[in-house]
């Protein structure tokens, strides 16, 4: 195993890589649905934040979506 792959095992870094990915797909779910709108995120252990003017439900609702997918 390289010193790059023992990196990305290690759980903290998969925790954080799995969280930005529900993170990236949200907004991409957002995105289609509201091209007009800025918006990103930053992802650490413990959830993202999201940066953009979209209401907090339809925020949490597509997050639940992007987790089904």
């Amino acid at each position: 195993m390289s010193i790059r792959e023992a990196i990305l095992d290690l759980p903290l870094i998969g925790k954080v890589r799995r969280v930005h990915a529900i993170e990236h797909a949200t907004i991409t779910l957002l995105s289609r649905r509201h091209p007009n709108v800025n918006m990103a995120g930053r992802s650490n252990a413990r959830g993202f934040w999201f940066y953009g003017k979209i209401d907090e439900d339809e925020l949490a609702k597509t997050t639940r979506e992007a987790l089904s997918r």
